[in-house]
């Protein structure tokens, strides 16, 4: 090492601010659930605020907008009133001409901390529809997630406000409830929450008794993978041909198929992998 020259520094994507210049944009931000902050600020003082994955922004004026990170900046401002100290924050800045749509669309598409809900995607993909115009295919192509899934998760946000309360409240599952639309039954539901009937369903039960309703296989699809691998499956997968593939992996490579265009069921993976 001795006798040669010093390397140049290597210019990053990442910006570290001033706590103090983050915004949120309340009229942007669609999430109601923030989880455990607590447990998150935790995490922060014991490894540190630069450690964290940067917060996605965009500038404006003096302050930097935040994109994705809200639950962080919660956290962090919490950590600055604590110390009554400059908190400074490692950030990213989105590219150059990013549409606002984009950014908003990305919200609940991209996010790599706390997922949102599906009452939460319902209310971005429902915007996204209303106010800049996107289409189903749009938003499954832009999220990873499967045609259906959009499907079912805007006829959540089309539902009557009383029917989407139980989802917001924790009565019924966003699950149960989109269900529930698809069947028709979402009159039934309302007169069982009028009557303070409505069964107590478990996590992973079904919304009506057999006798009621037939049980509906439960569906696994891409909208439980990670966007960003389906993604990059996706461009893969095209280039690849079947018979290059060595032999005993051509099945996995049929399942992830499958599995990407929301054909399996329960069932399927006991087979699968048992």
């Amino acid at each position: 090492m001795a006798g040669k020259p010093l390397a140049k520094d290597r210019k990053t994507d990442i910006w570290i601010v001033d706590s103090r210049r983050l915004v949120v944009d309340e009229d942007f931000i669609e999430r109601e659930d923030y989880g455990d902050i607590g447990a998150l600020v935790r995490w922060i003082e014991a490894n540190g605020i630069l450690n964290l994955n940067p917060l996605k922004c965009y500038k404006r004026g003096e302050d930097y907008v935040i994109i994705r990170g809200h639950r962080r900046d919660k956290a962090i401002k919490i950590i600055a009133s604590k110390t009554n100290e400059i908190v400074y924050v490692p950030i990213i800045l989105a590219k150059k001409g990013e549409s606002a749509e984009r950014r908003y669309f990305e919200q609940a598409s991209e996010n790599e901390g706390k997922a949102y809900t599906p009452w939460e995607k319902a209310k971005v993909l429902k915007k996204a529809r209303n106010l800049y115009g996107w289409d189903d295919n749009q938003m499954a192509k832009e999220s990873g997630w499967s045609l259906v899934y959009v499907r079912k998760l805007l006829s959540l946000a089309d539902a009557p406000v009383k029917f989407q309360d139980l989802v917001r409240s924790g009565r019924i599952s966003a699950t149960y409830a989109m269900d529930a639309i698809a069947d028709n039954c979402v009159d039934k539901v309302l007169e069982l929450a009028d009557a303070g009937t409505l069964p107590a369903v478990p996590q992973n039960g079904e919304l009506f008794s057999p006798a009621e309703e037939a049980p509906r296989p439960r569906k696994i699809t891409k909208s439980v993978v990670r966007p960003n691998s389906v993604k990059i499956y996706k461009k893969w997968a095209p280039k690849v041909e079947r018979e290059d593939i060595p032999k005993e992996k051509i099945p996995f490579f049929d399942f992830l198929d499958r599995l990407l265009k929301g054909e399996l069921e329960e069932k399927d993976f006991k087979k699968f992998f048992k």
